[in-house]
């Protein structure tokens, strides 16, 4: 079996804003998690996260699985965009749950200066949401 190697791509501080809850609906609680900033920094990237330009739609369903489905929008102090996006399903204890653990995700960058290429990079990513806030690790 082929070892998974992965390397530090940033860490992510996210300022959350009030948890808007939209109700029951079909498929389970829906959620609306909007991020009011924060910043990020690796040995390769270091920006900030952009004030209400993010959020993660969180769907509570019936089999108490989280379903999430984040898109954040990332401005490097370079000056270059990226939309990073990550997609996951939680499933756990309630003593696990406060830890969350990492989830597949993907981030894509565009710069606003001229780039060779808008990469996609394959990561996962580690953290736990607290009051207010948001950790984040990323590997790629």
């Amino acid at each position: 079996m082929k070892e998974l190697r992965s390397r530090h791509l940033l860490t992510i501080a996210i300022e959350l804003a009030p948890i808007l809850n939209l109700g029951a609906t079909p498929f389970g609680q829906r959620r609306i998690v909007p991020v009011s900033g924060g910043r990020f920094s690796g040995d390769r990237l270091r920006g900030e996260v952009w004030r209400y330009a993010g959020s993660d739609l969180l769907l509570e369903r019936a089999d108490d699985a989280f379903q999430q489905d984040a898109r954040l929008a990332l401005c490097t102090d370079d000056g270059a965009l990226i939309l990073m996006t990550y997609r996951g399903i939680r499933h756990s204890s309630s003593e696990v749950a406060s830890r969350v653990p990492g989830t597949p995700g993907t981030m894509r960058s565009k710069g606003l200066t001229p780039r060779p290429k808008s990469p996609i990079i394959h990561s996962l990513r580690r953290g736990a949401p607290r009051l207010g806030r948001c950790t984040l690790t990323t590997e790629e």
